[in-house]
């Protein structure tokens, strides 16, 4: 397919030379996604269904950022496990990022989202954009759906490079917390908020 546009409302996105393939034995079912051209990159990834229970899936994306001096990191996205259950990883890596993420999705249970584990090893926001003060972040994620749209979890974040802002640094040593998020409201209980001495 050449191209495919979509519309809707304010939205809009084109989607470029669409290359796929799909096979089935009866008993299992295959889908091999060999390239789409989105604004974001080339899409790429392959996905095999059983097609008996438990239903068992697994399947892997890779989102390539297009050449040219982009900030746009490469990710990558694992499927695996049992229709009921399935386990995902999400990873995230460019020269100002690296990151990941985990999580197990129970499509049909009220809660659908649990164990949700997320690790920042490093961002680097001065080589993301020199207009942002200079500082080397990691930190940790951990959450669980405890309404149908509603993430409750703890959250921490070290700067490894604190300094002042006359020096172009982030004067933030560390920041962890408790919060409770929705579409609309984010809550933070139990803040902890570290500041480099002199800042």
């Amino acid at each position: 397919v050449g191209l495919i546009d979509i519309r809707r409302g304010d939205f809009s996105v084109k989607l470029r030379d669409v290359q796929a393939r799909f096979a089935s034995s009866g008993s299992v079912h295959t889908l091999e996604l060999q390239r789409i051209d989105s604004p974001w990159g080339r899409l790429s990834g392959t996905l095999n269904l059983h097609g008996h229970a438990p239903f068992a899936l697994k399947s892997t994306a890779e989102l390539i950022p297009p050449n040219g001096d982009t900030p746009q990191p490469r990710m990558r996205l694992d499927l695996h496990g049992p229709l009921a259950e399935i386990r995902a990883q999400l990873k995230a890596q460019s020269n100002w990022l690296q990151a990941g993420a985990s999580a197990v999705i129970q499509p049909f249970q009220p809660g659908q989202v649990t164990g949700l584990k997320a690790d920042l090893v490093r961002l680097d926001l001065h080589t993301l954009d020199p207009s942002l003060p200079k500082a080397s972040l990691s930190g940790r994620l951990t959450a669980t759906q405890s309404q149908q749209t509603q993430l409750t979890g703890e959250a921490e974040l070290i700067n490894r490079t604190p300094g002042t802002l006359t020096q172009n640094s982030l004067p933030l040593t560390r920041l962890a917390a408790r919060f409770m998020l929705d579409p609309d409201l984010l809550v933070l209980d139990d803040l902890k908020l570290g500041v480099h001495l002199g800042a």
